[in-house]
This record gives C-alpha cells, sequence and structure tokens, in this order.
C-alpha cells in the first residue's frame, strides 16, 4: 500500500468500537470510490485507551494505522484549531469536520488528502457496500466455548437481546445526549419477537445483565455476558444471532447491520439519541422496527 500523502483518504479514529466501525465504513467506501488508500489516525483513540483502544484493528479491515512518523503531516494543534475556525477555512488546515448527525452528501466532493474527523452515523455512507461483512470480520477467529456459542446461535431460532446501561447511567453528559432504553422498550420489543417468531431463544449481552434479570421477562434466556468474552467478540456473537433487539448503541447496531440472515428482523429504539437538537433519521436502515425506548 503507498504512504499517502494526497492521494489518500484520511481518517480520524473516535470513541469505541461501534464508532470505529462508522469511520472505517464510511471512508472504506469513500477511498474506494476515488480509487486511494485508506490511512487512520490512531491519536485519539490510543489517548482514550482505558476505554476500547485501537479496536479496529481486531478486524481485517483494510486501511493502514498512520504510524508516529507520518503523523505531524497532520499535526494535532491543526485538527484542534479547525475546529474553532469556519468550516471554509478547515480544508486550508488540513481537515473536514462532520457538522451534524446526518448524512452529508458533500463529503464525496472533497479532495483527498484531508483528514475526515467526525462519527460518520449513517448507514448512507455505506449502504450498497458489501465487503463490509469481510472486512469487519475478526482477525483472530471464535473458538473453544465462543465457537460452541456460534453453533448454538445457528441452531436455534437466536434473538440477541443487547442492554446499555455503564456509562448512559454513571456519565451524565452520555445520558444527556443518548438516553437509556427503558424497561417497556424492551418488554415490548421481547412480545413482538415472542409473536412473530417461533420460540425464540434470547441471547443477552449486557454491561449490567443483572438490571436484565431483574426487569425483563425472559422464558428461555442465554446469558453470553456471564462469559466474559472481549468486546469484540460480543458484537461478532451478536450479529450470528438471526434477529436483534439492540439499545441506542453503535456497538449492536454493527451487530444487526452485519447479521446476514436472510429473514431477519431488527428492533432499534426511538429516539436514538435524548437530545432533541440530534438528528437521527439516518441511523435506521430500511425494514428496522422503531419502538418507542
Amino acid at each position: 500500500m503507498k504512504k499517502g500523502g494526497s492521494s489518500a483518504i484520511y481518517v480520524r479514529l473516535m470513541g469505541g468500537l461501534g464508532n470505529q466501525f462508522f469511520q472505517y465504513a464510511m471512508g472504506r467506501n469513500l477511498a474506494d470510490e476515488k480509487g486511494v488508500d485508506l490511512l487512520l489516525d490512531p491519536r485519539y483513540v490510543n489517548r482514550k485507551a482505558f476505554k476500547s483502544g485501537l479496536a479496529i484493528e481486531l478486524f481485517n479491515v483494510r486501511a493502514r494505522i498512520l504510524q508516529d512518523h507520518e503523523l505531524p503531516l497532520l499535526p494535532e494543534w491543526a485538527w484542534k484549531l479547525s475546529r474553532a475556525v469556519r468550516r471554509v477555512w478547515r480544508p486550508l488546515l488540513g481537515f473536514y469536520h462532520e457538522t451534524a448527525h446526518r448524512y452529508d452528501a458533500s463529503l464525496t466532493n472533497q479532495t483527498t488528502g484531508l483528514m475526515l474527523s467526525g462519527f460518520w452515523q449513517s448507514h448512507k455512507y455505506f449502504g450498497l457496500y458489501q465487503n463490509l461483512v469481510n472486512d469487519l470480520s475478526l482477525v483472530v477467529p471464535l473458538s473453544g466455548k465462543q465457537q460452541e456459542l456460534a453453533a448454538r446461535i445457528a441452531n436455534c431460532t437466536s434473538v440477541a437481546l443487547h442492554v446499555r446501561r455503564g456509562d448512559y447511567v454513571s456519565n451524565k453528559k452520555a445520558l444527556n445526549k443518548h438516553g437509556l432504553c427503558s424497561v417497556g422498550y424492551y418488554q415490548h420489543a421481547v412480545a413482538h419477537m415472542k409473536m412473530k417468531l417461533p420460540t425464540p431463544t434470547f441471547f443477552v449481552f449486557s454491561d449490567d445483565p443483572q438490571w436484565v434479570r431483574d426487569n425483563i421477562q425472559l422464558d428461555n434466556a442465554v446469558y453470553v455476558s456471564d462469559e466474559g468474552f472481549a468486546q469484540e467478540v460480543d458484537l461478532m456473537l451478536i450479529s450470528l444471532c438471526k434477529h436483534q433487539i439492540i439499545a441506542n448503541s453503535s456497538f449492536s447496531w454493527w451487530g444487526a447491520y452485519l447479521n446476514q440472515y436472510e429473514n431477519k428482523c431488527v428492533i432499534a429504539p426511538s429516539p436514538w439519541f435524548n437530545d432533541p437538537s440530534l438528528v437521527d433519521t439516518d441511523m435506521y436502515p430500511d425494514h428496522w422496527i422503531k419502538v418507542a425506548k
């Protein structure tokens, strides 16, 4: 792969695993359209290693992680300054920033060589891009107990149920932005799956499985979270389930998006964001069922 320079797409990685997937998918699709390399800037996620770190490198992505000696091409001070100036001046500093949580059609018209900075949470950036399933497969395949669970998932009417609480509860900023999915949301979603599917088995993924046990009535449940698998393994197991009930989390969004089962049913919470200033219309692919959260 070429070193990059102006004939490349640069993407700044931010956030956890699901967010990095969105950033990669946007950049990969754009780089392929323009016939150039995709280079990923890891500085932000490396500084936040106490959270998820550079999770994208655990997958078979077709991109190169920028090395330290290359990063001065687009120095950190320029990123900070570019956020403070008017949008029209940002390309002069080498950056193009996302300005809203919605699809930005003008992104495809930008010249190569700019650092693309944002979350890019819209399937419209890559909705017809078929190679993502291969790109976002694990470098180290499932094994042992993980593979046993994958086989069990394949051999039943499997429904992944993801409940995210964690920072949505403990972090006031995260709570104000995202909000929590209610017990009512999950009860409604579980009832819908039971009505639609013959004897579903619910595979539970959560950072607070005891809350799920205490609040959501499940007749036939497998608490995958009790196994203590790494996050990348959980995401792959979610994607292997035939159907999904997701949280307002990019993590389970990708678990549902990568599900290749032809007749899948995906239930997602609405609105996606608690902050009314954030638009969520691009968060829901066609045929996903929206339920009030």
